[in-house]
């Protein structure tokens, strides 16, 4: 059995992946296009979510200590989002190129997603250079490739699983 039963195997799976990628490059976009302090308000409110939730004490705190601890750990908050937002475009990427050639080979599906999710990653740090308060760089290029790989090989892993247990049924 191949992927393509799957996912379907019509123009509305195609339509739904390419839409559902584009969709999210967009949303990629438009946080690179964020100036450096609105990035960085982000963050920090996101620090001070995983603080709430994860530290005793903290709704306690000063709201001083609790803007010092979030700003402690923006660094991973910033670096997690790179990594995350990214494993969510390896999938989709993935997802997308399976609806055109559902049986390509292993070693295809994995490439040619991973290239187009490099090349977008290296020109959404490009396009940070041109937003103030932002710069492009090459270790984020590396932690959104890691991403990207992630998410190919989860949904590589997904539809094998899937496709054993379709075998069993």
């Amino acid at each position: 059995m191949r992927n393509q039963h799957l996912f379907g195997g019509g123009n509305q799976f195609r339509l739904l992946f390419c839409f559902l990628t584009l969709l999210w490059m967009s949303l990629i976009f438009l946080f690179s296009s964020q100036p450096g302090e609105e990035s960085t308000e982000v963050s920090t409110w996101v620090g001070r979510g995983i603080g709430r939730i994860f530290v005793p004490g903290f709704q306690d705190a000063a709201p001083s200590a609790q803007e010092a601890w979030a700003l402690q750990i923006d660094f991973y908050v910033r670096k997690g989002a790179h990594f995350s937002v990214y494993l969510v475009l390896g999938m989709l990427l993935t997802a997308s190129f399976l609806t055109f050639r559902p049986a390509a080979q292993l070693r295809t599906r994995i490439l040619i997603p991973f290239a187009l999710g490099v090349l977008y990653a290296a020109s959404d740090e490009f396009h940070q250079l041109f937003v103030p308060g932002r710069s492009g760089q090459v270790r984020d290029v590396c932690i959104d490739s890691s991403g990207v790989m992630i998410g190919i090989l989860l949904l590589t892993l997904v539809l094998h699983c899937a496709r054993r247990l379709r075998r069993t049924c």
